[in-house]
């Protein structure tokens, strides 16, 4: 890229969506020292088919963070999903990437990965989510609430 070219990151993004299509979503609660809790809602798509060679998911959480102390909280618990312990919960996880952090304002924190599997898991995204969701939880502490399939599949 040229010293003159910048990059849009809000379109990067845009297009990033327009290539998946949502799987599914669920709200979450993270409970804190003290027994404040925090709610978000993380949000699970796949690639449209013929889009990609490799079959990923993308989690995406967004979580409201009142002050600095709450999005600290929060990014140490969702950093984890960052490391080999994801890969070590469900054994069809190949790689977990980080997207680039969109920026936010001060109310709200955003996080996604890219996780890759391998490419048996394709043929049953049911059952994957079955082991994926409950792994998330004990990787990250979140403790997610009904898992609702995007268009009633």
């Amino acid at each position: 890229m040229k010293a003159d070219e910048s990059v849009d990151l809000m379109r990067e993004f845009v297009d990033l969506y327009d290539r998946e299509e949502m799987l599914a979503f669920f709200e979450f609660r993270l409970e804190r020292v003290g027994g404040d809790e925090v709610d978000g809602l993380c949000r699970i798509s796949q690639p449209k088919d013929g889009r990609s060679n490799l079959y990923y998911l993308s989690v995406g959480f967004v979580v409201d963070t009142p002050d600095e102390a709450t999005r600290a909280f929060v990014d140490q618990a969702l950093e984890k999903l960052d490391g080999d312990a994801l890969r070590s919960a469900v054994p069809s996880v190949v790689e977990v990437l980080p997207v680039t952090a969109m920026p936010t304002g001060p109310e709200s924190y955003v996080r996604q990965a890219d996780i890759l599997f391998d490419d048996a898991s394709a043929a049953d995204p049911d059952a994957l989510l079955a082991e994926l969701v409950p792994a998330l939880a004990r990787v990250t502490g979140i403790r997610p609430r009904e898992v609702v399939r995007w268009g009633g599949a």
